[in-house]
């Protein structure tokens, strides 16, 4: 065998797995963010309920995400432009089920009379979709500024 050949199957060997790697923090990345840090800071500035995820959907949704991003890696940089986006707006949604419905009420007893307060904390969640948002096109644009190899 040509000592060319032998380099040439390493480079491509290499390329392949730094893809993956990449695809797979990329994906525990996407799932952090939009299934563990965005629904708590929402629970701690708003005392908001969250819906609690049942363990063995939040694996399904980690390899979801795990999936995602080695695709969105592993293909070529435009098409993995849109494996970002639906990765993205994907992860909102998670997240937006998992807040609930941006309301937060409860009964307040005062002096024998039922007082029940509601919270409404959707201009907060609407702020989170925004920045999400926010993050999904700034995304795009970096992979298209600088695509990979």
């Amino acid at each position: 065998m040509d000592s060319s050949y032998i380099i040439g199957e390493i480079a491509l060997i290499t390329r392949i797995l730094k893809n993956i790697i990449s695809g797979i923090i990329n994906g525990v990345l996407f799932y952090l963010i939009f299934i563990v840090i965005l629904p708590l800071i929402v629970f701690r500035l708003t005392n908001m309920s969250i819906t609690p995820v049942n363990p063995l959907v939040a694996v399904y949704i980690l390899g979801f995400f795990l999936a995602l991003g080695v695709i969105s890696s592993s293909v070529k940089p435009f098409i993995g432009i849109v494996f970002d986006v639906i990765l993205s707006l994907i992860g909102l949604l998670f997240t937006l089920s998992i807040v609930s419905s941006g309301e937060y009420g409860t009964v307040i007893n005062l002096y024998g009379y039922s007082v029940e307060v509601v919270f409404d904390f959707k201009p907060l969640l609407l702020v989170i979709i925004g920045f999400g948002i926010l993050f999904v096109i700034l995304n795009m644009f970096s992979r298209i500024v600088k695509p990979e190899d």
